[in-house]
């Protein structure tokens, strides 16, 4: 049977600034040729097709082709790798829907491979532009098949309070950047919504997706890094949680999803999940394309808010140059996983932000689905990386609720 197709574009909104890393470093200009996404990613459908076609296949069912001269300009295609490689991984934000876009990956799906979402198996309709997924895949350059596909919400939680002057919220404690001004539209105190987005230098979310919950009791979520406050409170970015007995042991620093009842200003946790964002790529994927926010640089390893990265001597720079990476800004890298662990670059990405997230290489410019304009890859505004003016536009993918109710709103969710 065909597989489902969807765009998962992950877009390397890369940055801008300073950096320590010395001149022996290799480099390209900021005019060098950015390798451009996938032919299908460039301009991908907003609407989910597995809403239009329940049970039945989502996409064109026509393999998009790779990029001439592949992802790195060497050669290459785009997250291949020679037969017996491993697995390639992907991490980053839905922006289209051609097969799944990535990065300017395009990825295809089987109605039975696994989609999960919160802890619990979900269908293809469950997929909405703007969430956060790791993707692990089986295949090469242009022809990846997903083996499962993880959607992560970064908070599930009740608005404490909404600015939508200054495109802020606040929730569990935590400050929250809407990236498109239309996500602000009808949310009041109270509501509880969904948040997609990664976390920037200071580990706010930078939402690329805020959707109001349907369905059930909702139960507050929360995905970042572990750490301890003065009182010896375990903490996750500003949420105060408290583990009770039988979760997984922790240490500060753990990257977790921690779920469970939020009451009197803490997070009682029922549920943790470690390393979640590892443990989707799976130990079968040696290769990956990850997207995401630099929160640290310490010599030549950047810490993105869920996994670091290594730099080489031998790392090519696309659109711009190590000049342009600094906290704060957002980064995409193509990277091989070495035996203990480690994830060494040979490509980094520098490019922008837009309305829905980070943009790729080789997407269409413009007001990416709604939000704002973009202003090319030293373009980045305040607070880690946010640019341009308001498009006014709003994305149209709406995604249905969880047992097929509820309306999703712009980008939808449930």
């Amino acid at each position: 049977m065909m597989g489902h197709r969807i765009a998962l574009l992950l877009g390397a909104s890369l940055l801008t600034g300073c950096t320590s890393f010395g001149p022996s470093w290799p480099h390209l200009g900021a005019g060098a040729e950015v390798p451009r996404a996938a032919p299908a990613c460039v301009a991908p459908a907003q609407t989910n097709p597995a809403l239009a076609a329940p049970g039945g296949m989502g996409g064109t069912g026509a393999v998009a082709g790779a990029a001439p001269g592949g992802m790195g300009g060497t050669g290459t295609t785009a997250l291949g790798g020679p037969p017996g490689l491993g697995g390639t991984g992907i991490v980053g934000v839905v922006t289209g829907f051609a097969s799944v876009c990535v990065n300017g990956v395009e990825v295809e799906f089987q109605p039975d491979t696994r989609i999960r979402r919160d802890g619990a198996d979900v269908g293809a309709q469950e997929l909405a532009v703007g969430q956060l997924v790791a993707i692990a895949a089986t295949g090469q350059g242009s022809e990846l098949m997903a083996r499962r596909i993880e959607v992560l919400d970064t908070l599930i939680a009740p608005i404490d309070s909404i600015d939508p002057a200054r495109r802020e919220l606040q929730a569990l404690g935590q400050r929250v950047v809407l990236l498109a001004a239309v996500d602000a539209t009808g949310l009041r105190v109270g509501d509880w919504v969904r948040i997609s987005g990664h976390r920037g230098a200071g580990e706010e979310v930078r939402a690329s997706s805020v959707s109001r919950w349907v369905g059930g009791e909702p139960r507050a979520q929360v995905l970042g890094r572990l750490s301890r406050d003065a009182q010896g409170q375990w903490r996750v970015a500003g949420t105060s949680v408290r583990l009770g007995a039988g979760l997984p042991a922790v240490q500060p620093g753990d990257e977790v999803l921690v779920a469970g009842r939020w009451e009197a200003g803490l997070l009682q946790a029922s549920r943790l999940e470690l390393q979640p964002i590892r443990r989707a790529l799976g130990e079968a994927s040696t290769v990956a394309v990850l997207q995401g926010y630099v929160q640290a640089l310490q010599g030549s390893t950047l810490r993105l808010g869920y996994d670091s990265v290594e730099l080489q001597p031998t790392t090519r720079i696309f659109g711009g140059t190590l000049a342009n990476v600094q906290v704060g800004r957002p980064i995409q890298v193509k990277a091989q996983r070495t035996a203990d662990g480690r994830w060494l670059v040979d490509e980094l990405f520098v490019g922008r932000e837009g309305g829905r997230g980070a943009r790729s290489s080789g997407e269409r410019g413009g007001d990416d689905g709604g939000g704002r304009r973009g202003r090319g890859s030293d373009g980045g505004g305040d607070d880690g990386g946010s640019s341009g003016g308001d498009s006014g536009s709003s994305g149209s993918s709406g995604s249905s609720g969880s047992s097929g109710g509820g309306k999703g709103r712009g980008r939808g969710g449930k």
